[in-house]
């Protein structure tokens, strides 16, 4: 996980949590006001954080869940229909 946090996470991301399949990041308040206002970017962003857990697990289904403080931003997950990305209304 250090790996992943090193090379594939980008600035504003305060914290990594994992386990197996699921990953958590906590990102900062100004990074949750971008993310918010610019959803394609936000959804290429958690597209290449799912490529790249995946990558990093091995495993071929995985989900990232974006956060700021207690509050959802964003979730990437691998379903049968393959990724889905997830935006939070605000």
């Amino acid at each position: 996980m250090r790996e992943f946090c090193r090379v594939g996470i980008a600035g504003g991301v305060e914290a990594a949590y994992a386990a197996e399949s699921l990953l958590w990041l906590k990102v900062s308040e100004d990074m949750a006001v971008v993310m918010t206002a610019n959803r394609t970017q936000t959804e290429q962003l958690i597209r290449n954080w799912m490529r790249g857990w995946r990558a990093e697990t091995g495993l071929n289904a995985v989900t990232v869940t974006v956060e700021w403080g207690e509050i959802e931003i964003a979730k990437g997950q691998t379903t049968f229909g393959g990724d889905r990305v997830t935006i939070k209304e605000r």
